[in-house]
């Protein structure tokens, strides 16, 4: 059957955690519940396995980012179509529900919080914030609040979960059209930065001139300990598009000092580029930005 390894962590002492997602019957793992589970092994220096934690239920879990809380132990965060097992809180059977799941140290649970509308809600990232709690950046599909907007196909929601799991709030940003957050970061004063893509010419992205699909870097605006109070209404405060006519993505986003970030994305657009790969016209691409324009690209396929 399928496995796949989401992400590493690396451990103080050493060894690492991997985030999987599998749905074997046979191997190194306990056996699936029956579709797709999500595991968070812990490894020594020497790969000798530690203790594995198993989350899931009989319908399609997966993950996508896990980090380490400075309380100890681990988040993970992903989405879930189960109703049983370790997602007994879910009475929705519509579509996928995001999650957001805390381990101690030795792979038990401290809490898991299930959360999203009667349709797609999905967790791609998690932040951990310095004065407490958590920030989870995905996106929903649901077209009412608090999840998403009326008439949008997809929304960007940013989920701030407190330090016992609470949903206390939900920021939503985006257009009519298909928008996505896949990571964020911090600056050094404390504001979140999101990468991510949209189909938007609408809303947050009115000044978007995208003909298909553009990358964004935004600065999500928290200070001083505290969220904007405006962010809701006003949606990005600044926002850097990369202009094409073909597809275009950003990925995982790092800081680099005072000059900007850094981010990795890639796109199908081959004449922007003059770049063909394997036919299908995809280049990689490293992008560097400030807090109004992308100043850098580094193009790495060729």
């Amino acid at each position: 059957h399928q496995d796949y390894i989401r992400k590493i962590v690396a451990t103080a002492e050493g060894g690492f955690v991997a985030l999987v997602d599998s749905r074997s019957q046979n191997g190194t793992l306990a056996p699936s519940y029956g579709d797709f589970d999500v595991y968070l092994v812990k490894y020594d220096e020497s790969f000798a396995q530690q203790w594995v934690c198993h989350i899931g239920g009989t319908g399609e879990d997966t993950s996508h980012d896990v980090v380490a809380s400075s309380s100890g132990g681990y988040v993970v965060v992903g989405q879930t179509k189960s109703t049983d097992i370790d997602f007994q809180v879910r009475t929705s059977t519509q579509d996928l529900d995001a999650f957001i799941v805390k381990v101690d140290d030795m792979g038990q649970y401290d809490w898991l919080t299930v959360y999203g509308s009667t349709k797609k809600e999905r967790a791609n990232t998690v932040l951990e914030l310095p004065f407490g709690g958590y920030l989870v950046g995905g996106y929903s599909m649901g077209q009412s609040q608090p999840f998403g907007y009326e008439g949008s196909e997809r929304t960007i929601n940013v989920t701030y979960i407190t330090w016992s799991g609470t949903v206390a709030d939900i920021f939503l940003f985006g257009g009519s059209d298909a928008d996505n957050c896949v990571d964020l970061a911090f600056d050094a004063i404390g504001d979140v930065y999101i990468t991510g893509w949209t189909k938007s010419q609408d809303g947050s992205f009115k000044d978007n001139v995208v003909e298909d699909v553009d990358f964004f870097m935004a600065k999500f605006g928290i200070i001083s300990q505290q969220f904007i109070t405006n962010v809701k209404e006003t949606g990005i405060q600044n926002n850097c598009n990369h202009t094409t006519s073909e597809l275009v993505r950003a990925y995982h986003l790092n800081e680099r000092g005072s000059e900007g970030w850094i981010f990795n994305a890639y796109t199908t657009d081959g004449k922007a580029y003059n770049s063909q790969h394997r036919g299908v016209n995809q280049t990689a691409l490293i992008v560097k930005c400030n807090s109004s324009s992308c100043t850098h690209t580094l193009k790495l396929s060729q």
